[in-house]
């Protein structure tokens, strides 16, 4: 919780991350109760309870310890949102929540999620390489786990940085390919960081591996979860998720293995004046 960079599995341990995600499962359980029956649909991009997955355990608290300073009020931004309990949590918490997704069926899903919870989550449709919001529209933007799915990181980064007023935090997370195929790998991790840093200033000290020939030991990923806790990776039931279908088609036509080593990275920035 403490360092931008890779995720270590004793940072799972963290008192803080332990307290935020005890209160998120609890808000997360009854926004399902609530939503998930009705509203949840088969092409959402994770299953409907996300804060229980491998990665996301961390990256939910990781994010809202992101937005510890900001006040009542302050508008919040969370790109490639998906639709979870996240935006709505953050709602409950007093930020003026928008959600942007390139997938418009988004739209009507959220409309109905407000009125399940009398929530006010604003929803906008478009891309993360050309946002369609103005400049220094946002206190702090959340993106998680959003880049290494878009058709170039490199292009959505000043977009991110444009939409935030000055002094505005970005709370970033991606996931890391250590098999190199596809997504983000580990020698573009440093360049995002210094990319990141022509507009930015780290909130918390770098931690960052430079090439992947290094041992992974100690960080989390999805092969230790499969190797400990399988429930946690959202392709367990391969009927349920249309991603690792993929995978193996990919893998079938010779391209790339079914099942990637991943990590998992984050950052906690402020824009500079």
């Amino acid at each position: 919780m403490k360092a931008n960079g890779y995720v270590t599995l004793p940072d799972l341990d963290s008192p803080e991350r332990q307290l935020l995600y005890a209160e998120m499962e609890t808000w997360q359980d009854r926004f399902l109760r609530k939503t998930a029956q009705s509203q949840w649909r088969s092409w959402f991009s994770w299953p409907p309870d996300p804060l229980r997955q491998w990665s996301r355990q961390w990256e939910y608290p990781y994010a809202f310890a992101g937005l510890s300073t900001l006040k009542s009020g302050a508008r919040l931004l969370d790109a490639g949102s998906g639709l979870t309990f996240f935006p709505y949590y953050c709602d409950a918490k007093g930020l003026r929540v928008t959600c942007l997704d390139a997938e418009p069926r988004y739209g009507p899903a959220y409309e109905e999620t407000n009125r399940a919870l009398g929530g006010s989550v604003a929803f906008v449709e478009g891309p993360l390489e050309a946002i369609p919001l103005p400049d220094a529209s946002f206190d702090a933007v959340t993106c998680i786990s959003v880049l290494e799915h878009t058709a170039s990181w490199q292009a959505c980064l000043p977009e991110l940085a444009r939409i935030l007023h000055v002094g505005g935090v970005l709370v970033l997370t991606v996931d890391v390919n250590w098999g190199g195929h596809e997504g983000i790998n580990p020698d573009d991790l440093p360049e995002m960081h210094l990319r990141l840093l022509e507009e930015f200033v780290d909130l918390l000290p770098p931690r960052l591996v430079p090439t992947r020939g290094l041992l992974t030991t100690g960080l989390l990923t999805t092969g230790y979860f499969r190797r400990h806790d399988a429930r946690r990776l959202p392709w367990v039931d391969p009927l349920r998720d249309d991603r690792l279908i993929r995978r193996i088609v990919r893998a079938l036509r010779g391209r790339s293995p079914p099942f990637e080593p991943l990590a998992l990275a984050g950052f906690h920035l402020e824009k500079r004046g």
